[in-house]
């Protein structure tokens, strides 16, 4: 092997860990910012009582309820049959 390419692959290694600790101190640093901001437990707030409405069933979950192109397009009509 070449001493050269064994000297990249440190190089790469060593940036790669590098990268990795930065972006971790990083994602630290934010979750401390975020664990007082008044907005963000106002939202946790509102999300356990959207939660509590959810399971006593005074709402529903909103969701992906868009028409698939069967449902819009291709109208069918059944006369005198059992399964429509």
């Amino acid at each position: 092997m070449d001493f050269q390419y064994l000297h990249t692959q440190e190089n790469i290694f060593n940036m790669e860990t590098k990268i990795v600790s930065d972006l971790n101190n990083t994602l630290r640093e934010e979750a401390a910012k975020l664990e007082n901001d008044p907005k963000l437990k106002a939202y946790e707030k509102a999300l356990i009582e959207f939660n509590k409405m959810v399971e006593s069933g005074l709402i529903k979950r909103r969701g992906y309820t868009l028409q698939t192109f069967d449902e819009t397009h291709l109208n069918r009509v059944f006369f005198n049959t059992r399964n429509c």
